[in-house]
C-alpha cells in the first residue's frame, strides 16, 4: 500500500516480441489503482505504450505513455518510438502533490544508477486516488502471435529501491551481425581488447558504440588475420 502523499516508484524491464506491426493498436499498460476491479476495468494511473491514435487507419508510431486517470485524453506520449524486439527498461515515479495521486513520470531506459534524468513523458491530472493499493497489468488490441515480456518487476518507495546494479557482463550476440553487448548502465566500464591475453596488451577499443534499448552495442569488426579477444574493464 502507498499511502497519501507517499511517492511510488515502479520499474520493470519490458520487451515486444509481436507477429504483427507494433503499429496495430496494440495497448499494453502497468498501472495503479485504490479499487481491486479498477473503473471500467482502467487503473487510473501509470505508464505503458500504445499507438498515439485509436482511430483507423491503425498505423500509428508506437511510444510509451504516462497517464493519470482512465481517460484516454490524459496520455502524453515519449518521443521515443517503441521498436520490436528490444529491450527497454521503464521508471515510473508517482507522487500526490495535492493531497491525491497527480502526477506520473516516465523515464526511458535511465543512464544512472543514481538518478534518473528527465522525464521521457510526465502528465499531471488528478486521479482521485488517495492511496493505492492495487497493480494492474491491461493489454488490449492484441493479435495471434504478439507477445510482451516483462521481467525485474519492482515496487518501491525510492528511485535506488527500484533501479538494481546490473550484472558486470560482456556478451557475445552472433545472430546480430556479431556484436558484443553489455548494460549501458555501467556507465564507467570500458570495452578493451587484445590480440593476445598478456596482462599489459589490452587497449581501449575506440567504437563506434550505439544504444539498443537497455544495452551498449559494438559490432565486432571483420576478420584481420589474427585473433582478437574483448573484455569489459572497470577503472
Amino acid at each position: 500500500d502507498a499511502a497519501t502523499g507517499d511517492t511510488l516508484w515502479l520499474s520493470f524491464l519490458f520487451r515486444s516480441n509481436n507477429g504483427s506491426p507494433l503499429a496495430n493498436r496494440d495497448y499494453f499498460h502497468v498501472g495503479f489503482d485504490d479499487n481491486p476491479q479498477a473503473q471500467n476495468g482502467t487503473p487510473r494511473v501509470g505508464i505503458g505504450v500504445t499507438t498515439i491514435e485509436s482511430t483507423f487507419p491503425p498505423n500509428q508510431p508506437f511510444r510509451f505513455f504516462a497517464k493519470s486517470t482512465i481517460s484516454d485524453d490524459t496520455m502524453v506520449f515519449a518521443e521515443t518510438e517503441a521498436a520490436s524486439v528490444t529491450t527497454y527498461l521503464l521508471v515510473a515515479r508517482i507522487a500526490a502533490t495535492a493531497g491525491t495521486y497527480d502526477a506520473v513520470d516516465l523515464f526511458l531506459n535511465p543512464s544512472s544508477l543514481s538518478d534518473p534524468g528527465p522525464p521521457a513523458a510526465t502528465t499531471s491530472v488528478d486521479s482521485g486516488l488517495t492511496t493505492l493499493t492495487h497493480c494492474f497489468l491491461r493489454t488490449s488490441g492484441l493479435d495471434a502471435g504478439d507477445a510482451y515480456v516483462l521481467d525485474e518487476l519492482k515496487i518501491g518507495e525510492s528511485y535506488a529501491s527500484v533501479v538494481a546494479p546490473p550484472p558486470f557482463e560482456l556478451r557475445f550476440d552472433p545472430d546480430a551481425a556479431s556484436t558484443l553487448r553489455w548494460s549501458a548502465l555501467l556507465e564507467t566500464a570500458v570495452l578493451q581488447s587484445s590480440s593476445s591475453l598478456e596482462a599489459e596488451s589490452w587497449l581501449p577499443v575506440d567504437g563506434p558504440f550505439t544504444t539498443q534499448g537497455t544495452e551498449s552495442v559494438f559490432p565486432v569488426p571483420a576478420e584481420t588475420g589474427s585473433r582478437q579477444f574483448y573484455r569489459l574493464w572497470q577503472p
